[in-house]
């Protein structure tokens, strides 16, 4: 019986209000841990639209300029070919060639940085707090 008493003495008895303390702690801190993901996550989701609209603006006003530029080098070009001696009927078709191969070399750049555009990171974040 002595061996049992000293026993009880080794742990502490809490009472109901150091209990409930450490309950109420517990929520809170899970309530921030909480709160923090979400702030996390609507982070990502706002740089993910601020890169988007950024990325839709710019896209826009390199189209315009570019579609300047380009036909300002494709008659320079046709200019050039016809006063060596090009045939009317022959630079048309060297520029529609040229003009074919500058299109599929930026179908590839555009279809290779459409990769980066994801929610991956999101993702990956979820993972890291869920995982």
């Amino acid at each position: 019986s002595t061996q049992h008493k000293s026993t009880q003495q080794n742990y502490p008895d809490p009472s109901f209000s150091d209990i409930f303390s450490a309950f109420s702690e517990a929520f809170t801190q899970r309530k921030a841990q909480g709160l923090a993901f979400l702030e996390l996550t609507n982070s990502e989701l706002m740089l993910i639209k601020k890169s988007f609209f950024v990325t839709v603006f710019a896209c826009l006003a390199a189209f315009a300029v570019g579609t300047v530029c380009w036909l300002i080098l494709n008659i320079a070009i046709g200019a050039i070919l016809h006063s060596v001696g090009v045939s009317y009927v022959v630079v048309p078709l060297l520029l529609l060639v040229f003009n074919s191969v500058a299109a599929f070399c930026l179908f590839k750049l555009a279809q290779n940085s459409f990769n980066y555009l994801s929610f991956s990171r999101l993702i990956q974040t979820w993972r890291r707090v869920f995982g």
